[in-house]
C-alpha cells in the first residue's frame, strides 16, 4: 500500500485545474504541486464501474500498490480515474492498460 504521505487528498482538487490524458478506460489529471518535495496519487473509481464497495476497494488498492515503485518518478500530484469501460476488464488486463497509462504520464525531478 502507498504510504500516507504519497496519497493525495481528493476532496480539494476539484477546486484546481489541471491537464488530463484521457485514454478509454483511465483519465488522469495533473496537478503542478511546487510546495510538496515528492509526488501524491490519488484514485477516483465510481460506482458506474463496480456497484460493490470490495471491488472498488479492492481495485483501488490493486492500483496504489501499483503505483508503489512509481513514487520517485513523476513529479506533482496525480489523480487517477477509473472509466465505467474499466468494469468489464479482468484484473490483468486492468494492470496492463494502467501501465500504457502510467507510461504517459511526465517524468521529472
Amino acid at each position: 500500500m502507498l504510504a500516507k504521505k504519497y496519497r493525495l487528498p481528493i476532496q480539494f482538487l476539484p477546486k484546481k485545474e489541471g491537464r488530463v490524458i484521457r485514454t478509454p478506460f483511465f483519465s488522469i489529471k495533473i496537478f503542478p504541486n511546487p510546495e510538496s518535495p515528492y509526488p501524491r496519487y490519488g484514485v477516483i473509481i465510481s460506482k458506474k464501474v463496480f456497484s460493490r464497495a470490495s471491488a472498488r476497494n479492492n481495485l483501488k488498492r490493486t492500483i496504489f500498490s501499483k503505483l508503489e515503485p512509481r513514487k520517485s518518478k513523476d513529479a506533482g500530484d496525480f489523480l487517477i480515474i477509473a472509466n465505467p469501460a474499466v468494469g468489464k476488464l479482468e484484473q490483468e488486463e486492468i494492470l496492463r492498460k494502467l501501465e500504457e497509462v502510467l507510461n504517459k504520464l511526465p517524468s521529472g525531478k
